[in-house]
């Protein structure tokens, strides 16, 4: 049998373990609850013994107050009652009692009715003494006559009154009420002594004193014995100074039982139980205060007889254990085969489809289990995994920059395709309300710059266009590298938000010459509705960028800029075309010359050199067409211009030769540049003469190319173009010339200081107006002002 078992268990180590750790998980918990149920019914049995002592002491307590306040009320009816008041104030009361031997007869009337007040008082004194059953006697000392009367009827002068005590530990003053006096043996008018509870009450007026002795074991063995109904314990009663006053007389154990809770704290307590340990048994001893009575109440109760009935649970609980054992391990052996056949089928998924390696065991290992083997198998799919996961992490920044150079240029996605691709790569760009920007760093190209210090310009200019903000709060922009010294920046705003990218585009420039030293041309396309537009705005960016050649380095051009406010965009997709109509807006008519003869050479190398006439007037209609729409969105007509009898498309139809073509084509852009490079100069000297006037009145800090184009109502790329055009000085340029005479004036004719003048200059930060002003005049403004003086 054993032999079986050792060959059914050979290879499944986990089966084994997980029958042995089930039993375990299900074993241990279960001795533990039972360990727990057992002291937690130790702990509960005594939790609620101490609770119902503490309920049973409250009740004696308040029964006790009761009784006290019935007294108290029984005084307040007594004092209150006219036969007190008629008595205490009778007049000349005092005389009548100290009345000896013969009376006179003037004095019969006023005794006769003095001694029916005090039998009337006597009288409600016996009432008194019968308002409660604790009550055993009770005394009235009329302190200014010096008597003491009691029930019955009897009168006491108060030297010879028997219970010589009933005033012992009385304080002279106190605002007691009453005042509950420790218990003591009270002499009795037969000579008798008896236990009794003193309560004494003082009128407020006549400073008389009414004592109410309660029978002290009347109290205790019906208030206090009876509604504990203990069999198995008994209730102690301490004064204000913790003496016992009053206990049950037939428990033995009451002595012992006093000196372990004199030695215990819990009588300085106002309430709480504490375990007594007296040398054959454990008392639970309860604690209630009385702040009424100023007594302590103390409840005692027998633990070893309580836990009697409990310590029977334990060979109860023994038995139910061991059946527990019995059947948790049969439920664990049919449970355990269950669990473990799918890690069975998974063993043997795993080694049919695994490497040896990762399910053979190391050399010296011995056997793997089948969880190892499992383990082993998966960690190799994880490592995989994650050798896959940094490859692509790696490979991210790649795939983004190729996803946005198509994205730009290629213009080939829908819009699902997009949305898919930005959410994958990561890319924080919206897919509709963008503006493209496309910026060219210019090399000095007088100087050489070897390619470290280049890597290092690209880089410095890339974090500058990366820190700037649009507008009023900060804007989403992805800015991608095109080239070595060409970055398109994707902006999100909306279409009547364009003078914030302009602002931007300013941002941008200003921050490279800066901070590089480098200036930079920025071509603006048109506002894209939609993401899927962006090639149009990068094709028309990259439009606006070629007419740099005549604006100079440092420019923003926007594509609008460079077109008639009413024409619509007419695209060429050859090089050469886009480059004749640059030459045509500027009003070069050499260069424009030249263009439209490499033109025309290259329609002809495209036939193949093949004299193919036709297919040659074809092929320029389209540029025809272009030279048209340009002449249309300047506001003229071409057939005009050029005093054409016919329409220009028939004629360039009815062209003999590619000579003629080439004549008639060059006289076309000849009369076109010079008509709109002439419209286009005046139009610039109007706007750089306007400029010069606001520079010239007002050149401090609110002044800038932005706020005059708002006036102007120009596009500011467009007024920057026209200006520089005119002027040879882009409009910073200009400005910091105007900036840097007015401070030269101010300083040689003022006694302003240096702040102060670069303030009134425009110039805020003083270090950066002392520098500008170095670099301007080779010398500081302190030096300029101590060599003019």
């Amino acid at each position: 049998m054993l032999h079986k078992l050792m060959r059914v268990s050979k290879g499944r180590n986990f089966l084994i373990k997980l029958v042995t750790l089930t039993l375990l998980v299900s074993v241990v918990p279960l001795l533990l609850l039972s360990l727990l149920f057992y002291q937690n019914t130790r702990s509960t049995m005594k939790a609620e013994l101490q609770a119902a002592n503490q309920a049973s002491l409250s009740k004696s307590v308040q029964a006790m107050e009761i009784v006290i306040d019935q007294i108290g009320n029984s005084f307040m009816q007594f004092i209150s009652d006219s036969t007190y008041r008629d008595y205490a104030q009778f007049p000349r009361g005092e005389y009548y009692e100290q009345l000896n031997g013969a009376l006179n007869e003037e004095d019969m009337p006023g005794l006769q009715k003095y001694l029916v007040s005090k039998a009337k008082l006597s009288f409600n004194i016996d009432n008194l003494r019968m308002s409660s059953s604790f009550i055993d006697s009770v005394y009235m000392y009329d302190r200014s006559k010096q008597i003491m009367l009691t029930q019955s009827d009897l009168q006491y002068p108060i030297d010879r009154f028997y219970d010589k005590d009933w005033n012992l530990g009385l304080p002279e003053k106190s605002y007691a009420y009453p005042d509950i006096m420790d218990v003591r043996s009270a002499v009795k008018s037969n000579g008798s002594r008896k236990l009794v509870i003193p309560l004494v009450f003082r009128s407020s007026n006549e400073d008389n004193y009414i004592v109410f002795n309660l029978d002290a074991q009347l109290v205790y063995d019906n208030i206090f014995k009876r509604l504990d109904g203990k069999q198995s314990g008994s209730i102690l009663v301490y004064s204000k100074e913790k003496k016992l006053m009053l206990y049950d007389h037939t428990d033995k154990l009451v002595n012992k039982d006093d000196v372990e809770l004199q030695k215990s704290e819990l009588l300085g307590r106002s309430e709480g139980a504490e375990e007594l340990r007296l040398e054959n048994s454990r008392q639970l001893a309860t604690l209630e205060n009385s702040p009424l009575l100023g007594w302590t109440f103390v409840s005692l109760t027998d633990l070893d007889i309580l836990y009697t009935s409990i310590n029977n649970l334990r060979g109860i609980m023994a038995t139910i254990g061991i059946l527990l054992f019995v059947a948790t391990t049969l439920l664990v052996l049919l449970t355990s085969r269950n669990i473990y056949s799918p890690i069975h089928n998974l063993l043997h998924y795993v080694i049919s489809n695994s490497s040896p390696s990762s399910v053979s065991p190391l050399p010296g290992q011995g056997q793997l289990g089948e969880l190892r083997t499992i383990r082993n198998w998966l960690v190799e799919a994880s490592e995989d995994r994650k050798s896959l996961q940094v490859r692509l992490k790696e490979s991210l920044p790649a795939y983004r920059e190729k996803f946005l150079h198509t994205l730009i240029k290629a213009g080939t996605h829908t819009m699902e395709e997009i949305s898919e691709g930005i959410s994958f790569l990561d890319i924080d760009l919206h897919l509709k309300n963008i503006m493209l920007l496309l910026i060219r760093v210019e090399e000095q190209k007088e100087k050489k710059i070897d390619v470290e210090r280049r890597s290092m310009n690209m880089l410095r200019a890339t974090d500058i266009i990366e820190r700037q903000n649009v507008g009023a709060g900060e804007r989403k922009m992805v800015l991608v590298e095109l080239s070595e010294e060409t970055f398109a920046l994707l902006v999100h705003c909306l279409e009547d938000e364009f003078m914030d990218i302009f602002s931007l585009a300013e941002r941008i420039q200003t921050g490279i010459l800066d901070e590089v030293g480098l200036h930079c041309s920025i071509g603006i396309g048109t506002h894209c509705l939609e993401i899927t537009d962006l090639k149009i705005a990068y094709e028309e960016a990259v439009e606006a960028l070629s007419y740099r050649d005549m604006t100079g380095q440092g420019d923003i051009i926007y594509i609008e800029d460079i077109r008639p406010e009413n024409g619509s965009s007419v695209h060429y997709p050859k090089d050469k075309e886009d480059s004749l109509l640059h030459y045509i807006k500027i009003g070069d008519q050499r260069e424009a010359t030249r263009v439209l003869n490499e033109l025309i050479d290259q329609s002809i190398h495209i036939q193949g050199g093949k004299t193919q006439f036709r297919q040659m007037q074809q092929t320029l209609i389209r540029l025809l067409v272009g030279l048209m729409d340009t002449t249309g969105q300047y506001g003229f007509d071409l057939q005009k211009t050029i005093q054409a009898k016919h329409n220009l498309y028939s004629e360039l139809l009815h062209k003999g030769d590619l000579d003629e073509i080439r004549t008639w084509f060059t006289s076309i852009v000849s009369a076109m540049s010079d008509l709109i490079g002439h419209e286009h100069r005046e139009k610039t000297n109007r706007l750089a003469q306007e400029v010069i006037a606001m520079i010239e009145q007002d050149c401090g800090s609110s002044i800038s190319l932005t706020m005059i184009a708002e006036r102007l109502g120009l596009n500011p790329s467009y007024l920057s173009r026209s200006f520089k055009e005119k002027t040879g000085q882009t409009f910073l340029a200009y400005l910091t010339t105007v900036r840097i005479e007015k401070s030269k004036e101010m300083l040689v004719n003022s006694d302003l200081k240096v702040k102060d003048i670069s303030e009134r200059v425009g110039y805020v930060k003083v270090n950066y107006f002392i520098k500008l002003f170095k670099e301007c005049t080779g010398t500081t403004p302190g030096e300029f002002r101590k060599m003019h003086r």
